[in-house]
């Protein structure tokens, strides 16, 4: 599903049950030093804390965007879907 707001979102997660939501980074707080969003988090100018966030599975952002891409079904933002590798946007149905 595609939608244009985040609380949009967070209806349709809430009405379907167990369907993962994928938002921008600034939405999720950075489980290393929670004093950041993930898109201000330290990693982001140190590459080998970003590797080890990665490798451990301890970043909430990119744990849940694999969770969406492994998905069949997904609820997403116009924005992040477009700027999806065209591979990965290929879904039996698309609800806009």
């Amino acid at each position: 599903m595609l939608t244009i707001t985040k609380s949009l979102q967070d209806q349709y997660a809430e009405f379907f049950t167990g369907m993962p939501v994928y938002k921008g980074k600034s939405n999720y707080m950075c489980e290393v030093d929670p004093n950041f969003d993930v898109e201000t988090a330290p990693c982001v100018l140190a590459s080998k804390l970003r590797e080890k966030c990665w490798s451990d599975h301890i970043c909430p952002y990119f744990e849940n965007r694999n969770t969406v891409l492994s998905s069949q079904t997904a609820v997403v933002n116009y924005r992040k879907f477009f700027a999806m590798n065209p591979d990965l946007r290929r879904r039996e149905v698309i609800v806009c």
